[in-house]
């Protein structure tokens, strides 16, 4: 699926009947516009009209590849690739109501209805739809990403002021850690889609992300190292996955997880996002790791996560690469299966899909994409 300008040249036959569930987005849309503002008079064109209003700012977020397209057509394909997104959200995470309770079948009909032209992709139906995790998968990639001020532009159009866009986008957002493999829990219990467990701090950073990342994998960036830190912490993950000095490369290597558990160190997930030794003395010391969910979907997501790090890198004022730095970490204590045990046996790594050694291979894999090895001195 092409989202965006840069793809828009090479579409194929899978592509426009894409585009086909797009313009009916864009239809839905307009409808919910209609209804919430009781104006049955509002057209796809109004709503068109009011994305051409930040055209510029647009073309500002791209290099040449939007200059290939009049006003007209630039409004249209960001109508519809907004549209699209928010549409597959709110479909995506609109359960039905339990068919044992009679007293909601008027509830169960409208959501019938709201699935109807789009459950070829997104029914909900008690089982995984392949669809829809590929569609995910290609709204999170990097290459594939849209201003997120377009989408809250949608939004706010549907909404009778900002705060109220916002509030909804947050609860449409919550739902990315679902369907693209979302390495972080944003959640204080087991269940990390129970919104009610959420922890507060990071629900409560969400608006002010949304407000100010470029994109959807900018924002999953920014709450990712919400997650892996915490200013509350006296030694968080933003200090302890800092590059080390290099003066410090001096041969050594850093054990592996199996090394270190049979020297005596405890492995446990760290909390607040720390990433700590704890005990007087290293024999007996307990390493504490933030706990990392790895499924289907966790490498192409950590990859565009590691890709956008690699780019906002070479930018004057870089930020801290914390999800590299950890991903390194890992990498440096998994040599084998046996590591990847002792990782999830301390509760570091909750592994939903494959065998230890898959995982291994593919913590290992992903370091090999990443320019510089922030710890000069291990061993990879």
């Amino acid at each position: 699926m092409n989202i965006g300008s840069y793809h828009q040249r090479q579409k194929d036959r899978q592509i426009y009947a894409i585009d086909n569930y797009k313009l009916e987005a864009v239809q839905r849309t307009t409808e919910r516009i209609r209804i919430r503002h009781e104006n049955d008079n509002y057209t796809i064109y109004q709503l068109i009209a009011e994305v051409r209003k930040i055209d510029e700012k647009i073309r500002n977020c791209y290099e040449d590849s939007a200059n290939e397209y009049s006003e007209e057509a630039l409004s249209w394909m960001f109508t519809m690739d907004a549209c699209f997104i928010l549409e597959f959200f709110r479909t995506s995470v609109a359960e039905p109501p339990k068919e044992e309770d009679n007293t909601k079948v008027a509830e169960e009909e409208e959501h019938a209805k709201e699935q109807e032209r789009f459950s070829l992709l997104f029914e909900y139906n008690g089982r995984q739809n392949i669809f829809r995790y590929e569609i995910m998968r290609d709204i999170i990639k990097l290459e594939n990403q849209i201003p997120l001020f377009v989408l809250r532009k949608i939004l706010e159009l549907h909404h009778k002021n900002e705060d109220d866009a916002v509030s909804e986008f947050v609860e449409l957002l919550l739902h990315l850690q679902e369907f693209t493999g979302f390495p972080f829990s944003l959640s204080s219990s087991d269940d990390k889609m129970k919104k009610e467990t959420i922890d507060p701090k990071i629900r409560s950073s969400l608006q002010k992300h949304i407000k100010e990342a470029s994109h959807l994998l900018d924002f999953s960036r920014r709450v990712i190292k919400d997650i892996l830190t915490d200013s509350t912490s006296p030694r968080t993950a933003t200090d302890n996955l800092k590059s080390p000095s290099s003066n410090s490369s001096d041969g050594e290597s850093t054990p592996s997880a199996r090394k270190l558990h049979e020297a005596g160190i405890i492995f446990k997930p760290g909390t607040a996002g720390e990433v700590k030794f704890e005990g007087r003395h290293f024999r007996s010391s307990t390493f504490c790791i933030p706990e990392i969910t790895i499924d289907d979907d966790t490498e192409i997501f950590l990859r565009n996560l590691i890709a956008l790090e690699e780019c906002q890198g070479s930018r004057m004022s870089p930020e801290p690469t914390i999800i590299s730095n950890y991903i390194h970490l890992m990498d440096d204590l998994i040599d084998t299966s046996e590591d990847v045990g002792v990782l999830k046996k301390g509760k570091v790594i909750k592994s939903l899909v494959g065998s230890d050694e898959e995982i291994a291979t593919t913590i290992n894999d992903l370091c090999k994409g990443i320019t510089d090895n922030p710890y000069p001195h291990t061993r990879k």
